[in-house]
């Protein structure tokens, strides 16, 4: 077998001692850079935390209100109150008178009617009248020339020129035309009379005619604070508008709105956060859900869009603190916020 021998010489292969890198300070593109990222980070975070956790809303502070309107159309006479005015229970907020105009209209037109068939009653009489005294004249004249002729026959008589028997029927015939002028006397008389007695009644009738106006005055039912006033004094209020509202300011809530997919997360006694307007915060309490969906005010909808139908709720403070800063902002707009997983103790 043949023998094998390695060689002891030292070996060719050497190592070369690498140059020590110095470490480069932090630049500023690098500091740039991971800004960049962490911010891009944060927003995505903070977008998926957003989107998948927290619910939105709106809403607007609100009292309980009491809307004052009517049955029948009113017109407005004078207010008693501004808006914004304290009201308490029996005072005068205004007054108005019933608008019946349909009705009045019919009464002004039967009153028309009315006052026309008078009239022409009225002509009817003062035609007859005066037929009356035309005749009354005719018979006078024949009265006075009758007397002329009866003395006349007087003197023939006494001269024994004319018979008694033709002067007898002289004054027989005066007789007669002395009742006639005394019938027709007595039948202008009767005449004026009921003319007279028929214009007084026909005054009266047409005055039942005139159309009603009777001022009545409406009295605050509750103590608040008055609201929008619809109307000016003199307007008309028709049936079923709100002519104001008494906002009673012991009982503040928040009217909120919210989108119907969201209706499994908002359960009666949820606690939810409420942010202002001015930046400061507060926490509220579901009390009570509308049954049915409404239209979002326009104040919460987005231009161009169409119109949406939210759930509606009524928030309530869970404290007094609460409630203070509440009716402090009457009427503000608040955004809501919900958080999916994990409630607001």
């Amino acid at each position: 077998m043949r023998n094998f021998n390695f060689k002891t010489k030292g070996s060719v292969i050497r190592t070369v001692k690498e140059p020590i890198i110095k470490k480069k300070k932090m630049s500023l593109d690098r500091l740039t850079y991971l800004g960049v990222v962490c911010f891009i980070a944060f927003i995505s975070l903070r977008f998926t935390y957003l989107s998948l956790n927290v619910i939105n809303g709106n809403g607007q502070i609100v009292f309980k209100k009491t809307a004052v309107k009517f049955t029948d159309d009113i017109r407005i006479d004078k207010f008693f109150v501004i808006e914004g005015s304290k009201v308490k229970k029996g005072d005068t907020l205004f007054t108005y008178h019933v608008e019946k105009e349909r009705e009045n209209a019919t009464i002004i037109m039967q009153g028309a009617e009315s006052r026309s068939k008078i009239q022409r009653d009225v002509l009817a009489f003062e035609k007859e009248i005066l037929m009356r005294e035309t005749k009354l004249t005719t018979l006078q004249v024949n009265m006075n020339n009758l007397r002329i002729r009866y003395d006349q026959m007087m003197e023939l008589v006494l001269l024994e020129v004319k018979t008694k028997v033709a002067l007898d029927n002289l004054k027989l015939e005066k007789n007669n035309l002395v009742a006639q002028i005394q019938q027709v006397k007595l039948e202008i008389e009767g005449l004026k009379k009921i003319k007279n007695q028929y214009r007084t009644i026909g005054n009266s009738l047409l005055a039942s005619y005139r159309p009603s106006r009777e001022n009545f005055y409406y009295i605050s039912p509750v103590d608040g604070i008055s609201g929008t006033i619809n109307f000016v004094p003199k307007e008309v209020c028709y049936r079923q508008q709100d002519v104001l509202t008494i906002h009673d300011s012991k009982t503040v809530s928040i009217k909120a709105y919210f989108g119907q997919k969201h209706a499994k997360q908002l359960k009666p006694n949820t606690l939810m956060k409420i942010h202002f307007q001015d930046g400061s915060s507060s926490m509220g309490r579901i009390e009570s859900s509308y049954v049915s969906t409404y239209a979002l005010p326009s104040e919460f909808q987005k231009k161009y869009e169409p119109t949406e139908r939210n759930i509606v709720l009524d928030l309530v403070p869970i404290s007094h603190e609460d409630e203070a800063v509440w009716r402090k902002l009457y009427l503000m707009d608040v955004k809501l916020e919900i958080n999916r997983w994990k409630f607001y103790n």
